[in-house]
């Protein structure tokens, strides 16, 4: 979900959502298909430790996943701790983030009639 959904659902305020929200749970989506693909580990049952935290704090709270999508775009991934496949995500993510940074603010709460 994007960070202004999360925000409204925390917080229990209207939120009006728009298509730039779907952009960014799609990102967070293949952000985390990424950082959880095995397909290219040497030994599936052995995961590098630097991947391993990642992947725990990646799926932990909000806080947590805000601050790791930054190594998580990060192009000077090392491909022995992270895997090669996100390393070589890790430049489409970057740009990817760097895009959806650049769309407009949405979730204004909409104006009520009365």
């Amino acid at each position: 979900m994007s960070e202004g959904l999360l925000k409204a659902a925390r917080l229990n305020i209207p939120y009006f959502q728009s298509p730039i929200d779907d952009l960014w749970s799609f990102y967070y989506v293949a952000q985390w298909a990424d950082v959880f693909n095995n397909a290219n580990l040497s030994d599936n049952n052995c995961i590098p430790t630097l991947l391993m935290n990642l992947r725990e704090l990646i799926a932990g709270s909000h806080g947590d996943r805000v601050v790791r999508t930054g190594e998580v775009t990060d192009p000077g991934l090392d491909r022995t701790e992270y895997g090669s496949f996100l390393a070589d995500c890790c430049s489409i993510l970057h740009d990817w983030e760097w895009k959806l940074r650049s769309l407009p603010q949405t979730g204004r709460r909409p104006k009520l009639m009365v």
